[in-house]
């Protein structure tokens, strides 16, 4: 994972000097109260006095542009710790026990599919989900889980790419010894859209994985 920036730098030169916000806008309003000074033409007597009036004025900006600066690293600061955090209950919540009796009858199920011929695996998942309601429901509790969370990297709430490691196998395997099933459930219910993003999530996955 990277390391968040600090938020008082806004460039680097390539000697690595960092130039840092409030350093640049005190530079910026002396360098307009300099222009000012030489620009202005008036009388001696209120020249100094107009000249300080305008170095506040600028200076003032300079500071307002300062702390909106900071105010808006600080949101994207905010929005990505949220994000982070809300990525990480994905992970706890499947190794959470209380999900533990759930997780194990999907993975006897693959088990005891991965055990048939190729060309037999999808009739039997039929088959057994339909004298099995019970484990039809875990299995589809499981995929409803993941779709939820293909959703949510879908629409950014979430970081796809700390999930990738971790469900990245288990997103693919369940797309695929499953995929009989999800199939059935559109049908059943005449829409194409069910499982939706986890389908599309599992396809983008398994694309990046072959390529390395």
């Amino acid at each position: 994972m990277k390391h968040q920036s600090d938020s008082d730098k806004i460039g680097q030169f390539n000697i690595s000097i960092p130039i840092r916000v409030g350093f640049l806008s005190a530079i910026l309003a002396g360098l307009l109260t300099f222009l000012f000074y030489f620009a202005k033409q008036i009388d001696k007597n209120g020249h100094y006095k107009e000249t300080l009036n305008f170095f506040v004025t600028a200076l003032t900006a300079s500071a307002g542009v300062t702390s909106a600066f900071y105010a808006f690293k600080s949101i994207e600061q905010s929005k990505e710790s949220q994000k982070i955090e809300s990525t990480s209950v994905y992970i706890s919540r499947w190794n959470d026990v209380q999900y533990l009796p759930v997780r194990k009858t999907t993975t006897d199920i693959i088990n005891l599919i991965k055990e048939q011929p190729d060309n037999q695996r999808e009739k039997l998942l039929l088959e057994y989900l339909e004298t099995h309601p019970d484990k039809r429901q875990d299995i589809t509790n499981v995929l409803n889980f993941l779709e939820e969370m293909a959703l949510c990297i879908e629409k950014g709430i979430i970081k796809e790419e700390i999930l990738y490691d971790f469900y990245r196998f288990i997103v693919i395997e369940y797309c695929e010894i499953f995929g009989v099933h999800i199939a059935q459930r559109r049908r059943e219910r005449k829409n194409e859209r069910i499982f939706r993003a986890l389908t599309d999530l599992c396809d983008r996955w398994h694309k990046r994985w072959k390529t390395f």
